[in-house]
């Protein structure tokens, strides 16, 4: 990033939003700083954070949250000239390739997602049928999100209004070894057909390398990760302290401290990485193109 004012990076901003600083009035300038400076105060309040901070003093992934993700819409609606929404989005995507505020989002996407799948009675007996389809939907994106195979029908969600995805992903008794081998077919059928049709190329090499990656992304602590299997994983060491250790940290030394907020680095850049391959594989262009 360049760094050319004291509190915010205007050249960075400028550069992905497609502002020409030769081509705008510097009365528009002052009015985009002025704006981006509310914005930054704003986002500093939401995160209880200090209003003297400047974006500089902030993580590097927060940084990049703030700059392609909190402050995007509004940056689009208040531009001073016409830029192609495709390109901005091309810019912001480019920066954000590599960034770990990917991972970070990614985390709290799959945070919200845990507390839904242990919901329970969706539906009841005298609901609306638009209810109840309202209801099947949000099951039904619960279902993708952990298990990207076709969710039970309609009509069997309606039979067992009861049943969390949770409770479906526990029981033996759901053919998802079935529903595995007819995918199988199924994806042989649809890949010859493609190929005939549209002239479907894949790159089972970077799909290989992808997978690779993941395998390698290991976690190499004591704790036990398969907790965090069904429960939100704290954004934060200090909400990782007060779950899951016992005493206060005046009772712990510097190194004792250092020793567990490495532990849980460790533990967190796992599960940032685990659902960033995660998103690659749910985000399949990459990994294709057609004639």
């Amino acid at each position: 990033m360049g760094r050319n004012d004291a509190k915010m990076d205007y050249e960075t901003i400028y550069n992905l939003y497609g502002i020409n600083k030769n081509k705008i009035s510097k009365n528009e300038d002052r009015r985009i700083r002025k704006n981006l400076t509310s914005w930054l105060k704003i986002y500093l309040q939401t995160r209880r954070y200090s209003e003297k901070l400047s974006l500089y003093d902030l993580r590097k992934s927060e940084q990049d949250y703030f700059i392609c993700y909190e402050i995007k819409d509004k940056m689009i609606a208040t531009l001073p000239y016409a830029v192609s929404r495709n390109k901005i989005e091309n810019n912001l995507k480019e920066h954000m390739k590599d960034s770990l505020v990917e991972g970070e989002r990614y985390l709290k996407e799959r945070n919200s997602v845990i507390e839904r799948i242990k919901k329970r009675y969706y539906v009841e007996s005298n609901d609306s049928e638009q209810k109840k389809k309202q209801a099947y939907q949000e099951f039904c994106e619960t279902w993708k999100y952990f298990f990207h195979t076709q969710p039970p029908t309609f009509e069997s969600f309606l039979k067992c209004p009861d049943l969390s995805v949770y409770d479906y992903m526990k029981s033996k008794e759901f053919g998802i070894d079935v529903e595995d081998k007819v995918d199988k077919v199924t994806l042989n059928i649809v890949l010859e057909v493609l190929k005939l049709k549209l002239g479907l190329e894949i790159d089972f090499e970077a799909i290989e390398n992808c997978i690779i990656e993941a395998s390698l992304n290991r976690y190499d602590g004591d704790f036990d990760v398969s907790f965090y299997d069904d429960e939100k994983f704290p954004l934060t060491f200090q909400e990782y302290w007060d779950e899951q250790i016992d005493g206060e940290k005046s009772q712990f030394s510097e190194d004792e401290i250092k020793a567990i907020e490495d532990d849980y680095n460790k533990l967190r850049t796992f599960f940032i990485n685990q659902n960033k391959y995660h998103y690659m594989f749910t985000n399949l262009k990459q990994f294709y193109k057609t004639k």
